[in-house]
């Protein structure tokens, strides 16, 4: 069977105040270069970051930004600098941890990607400022447990993203189907077939073309004897992407 996690990386801006200041104060850079980063736009972003911080250097704002859009452009060993110096200035930037945990798991650095996420759920959940962070957090982390096996904190992580973002959506991939397809995923390596189906069913509801989950659901569905569903999802799943041909 193939292993196939998809991670959040990357794929929502840090949760950022802007206070209203003039033109070139350091928060109005700071949305400009956030435009820019939205519109991958990552070089011009980057020169209004650090625009940001020649005007500011103590706006923990702008490391932030710009760790965010260096961890976009690939620059991951800078973009982990700029969130340690975001954290530096404020030990509770929850912005800080979210991005830099997200940047660790891309490097492959899952322990500390847990421990930022945490620090990062621990932080957003007191004040609930930033419930879209919040979720994007535990779904990340419940990707970190799911990698680990452990599958019931995993299970419990993506129960949290549901409850909070329970309609939130982005150009990349919904991310509620993406927590939907990864909760039937440990359902299924529990053995949960039946459990698994249903999440993969809402998964694909969400997003039609899925092709994860149709690969996933043909798995879980085969366990269960529908063979000829199983063979129609793969199928399908084919179809829509190479890698299950």
């Amino acid at each position: 069977m193939k292993k196939i996690i998809i991670f959040v990386l990357l794929i929502a801006a840090p949760s950022v105040c802007f206070s209203q200041e003039s033109p070139e104060s350091s928060a109005s850079l700071i949305a400009k270069g956030t435009d820019y980063v939205r519109d991958e736009k990552y070089d011009q972003g980057i020169a209004e970051f650090n625009k940001a911080i020649e005007i500011n250097p103590g706006d923990e704002n702008a490391f932030v930004a710009r760790c965010f859009a260096y961890g976009k452009r690939g620059d991951l060993n800078l973009a982990v600098l700029d969130c340690g110096q975001a954290i530096e200035m404020n030990p509770k930037n929850s912005g800080a941890y979210h991005t830099r945990g997200l940047v660790y798991a891309r490097k492959g650095m899952i322990d500390a990607s847990m421990a930022d996420l945490s620090k990062a759920i621990e932080l957003d959940e007191v004040d609930k400022k930033h419930p879209t962070q919040l979720g994007i957090a535990y779904l990340q982390r419940g990707l970190g447990y799911l990698g680990l096996k452990e599958y019931n904190k995993a299970i419990a992580d993506f129960d949290k993203m549901l409850e909070i973002n329970p309609k939130t959506a982005n150009p990349y991939l919904n991310r509620v189907a993406q927590t939907y397809r990864n909760r039937g995923l440990a359902y299924f390596r529990k053995e949960k077939d039946e459990k698994a189906v249903a999440d993969f069913d809402k998964a694909l509801q969400i997003a039609p073309r899925y092709a994860a989950a149709l690969y996933d659901r043909s798995l879980a569905l085969r366990r269960l004897g529908k063979i000829a569903e199983a063979d129609l999802d793969l199928k399908q799943a084919a179809v829509l992407d190479a890698r299950y041909r």
